[in-house]
Order: C-alpha cells, then sequence, then structure tokens
C-alpha cells in the first residue's frame, strides 16, 4: 500500500504525486495528509464558491462553444503541467473537475 516517501516518510502514491504536482496550475493542492491505522487522510483546498463540472452542466444546460473551449484549454493546459513532471492522472472526468 506504501509506495513512495517525502522526507523519507512513506506515503501511498496519490499522497506523493499530489505533492509532485502542488506547483502546477489549475490543479486543487493538497494542504496536509494525516496517517491513521489503518488508511490516510488528505486535506484539499476546495476554492469557494465552486462545484464540480458534473452539476455546473447539470444546472445550466449545455455549454455554450466558448465557455467549453475554456474549460477544456484549462484542462490541457494541468494536463500538461501535470505530464511534465511525470504525473498521469489517469480519471480526468466532469466530476473531478472544479468550476469557479
Amino acid at each position: 500500500m506504501f509506495d513512495l516517501q517525502i522526507n523519507d516518510y512513506q506515503v501511498p502514491l496519490e499522497v506523493c504525486l499530489l505533492h509532485r504536482v502542488k506547483n502546477c496550475p489549475h490543479i486543487v493542492k493538497m494542504i496536509d495528509c494525516f496517517e491513521r491505522h489503518d488508511s490516510f487522510i488528505i486535506v484539499m483546498e476546495r476554492p469557494e464558491p465552486s462545484k464540480d463540472l458534473f452539476d455546473f452542466i447539470t444546472e445550466r444546460g449545455s455549454l455554450d462553444e466558448s465557455l467549453a473551449k475554456n474549460f477544456f484549454t484549462q484542462v490541457v493546459k494541468a494536463i500538461i503541467a501535470c505530464h511534465n513532471l511525470g504525473v498521469i492522472h489517469r480519471d480526468i472526468k466532469d466530476e473531478n473537475l472544479l468550476v469557479i
């Protein structure tokens, strides 16, 4: 279960990857993480007000082309920034994207 280390401390891969992309634009930041006897708790930032893209589309209906292009451009920039650091998301979907 423990894959990598940060400051000589073993952490799950997800924690290590979040630490690696901490300075990437358009990426939600990990504020802290805590180890429990059977798991880790990861504390992430949640800008207010915000909602995930799934809820945004559900409430507003289909997006006009310029807004969709704006969202897609930001997603691609975030993906490129992560890939440049050797991180691949593998679960990019509307529920994992925040609209601010």
